[in-house]
């Protein structure tokens, strides 16, 4: 899925495993008038401008090719139902961390830390123990 050629109505169906679920009505709230619409438009242009240039495209030049320079030990945290960036890539992405740990947290999408808090913390606290 290409996270910038989305209208922000089709959002919570890629971002969200329940895209009417609490995490996702809380987080993809319209906005109430033109003026924060046009501020959350300006925001989205940004965020995606800063995203761009650190991974895309995943994963054939971006982040991909970096990861091998991480040398602390990780914990890769990912939805099982992530439509943004599928599953697989938790794999792949380990596969280049050394002492890499692949957390996948189910019912969640590619926000799980927002989707099921209770589960991310867990897996947080336990690999910071």
């Amino acid at each position: 899925t290409d996270l910038f050629t989305l209208l922000p109505s089709e959002l919570p169906g890629v971002l969200f495993a329940d895209p009417e679920g609490p995490a996702a009505s809380a987080m993809m709230k319209p906005p109430a008038t033109e003026e924060e619409m046009a501020d959350a438009m300006y925001l989205r242009l940004v965020n995606f401008s800063a995203t761009g240039k650190f991974i895309w495209p995943i994963p054939d030049k971006g982040l991909k090719k970096r990861l091998h320079r991480i040398k602390a030990p990780s914990l890769i945290v990912w939805g099982d139902q992530d439509k943004l960036v599928p599953p697989a890539y938790a794999q792949l992405f380990a596969s280049k961390i050394a002492n890499a740990n692949i957390a996948m947290i189910k019912n969640a999408g590619h926000l799980p830390q927002f989707e099921q808090p209770e589960a991310y913390l867990k897996e947080a606290i336990a690999f910071f123990g």
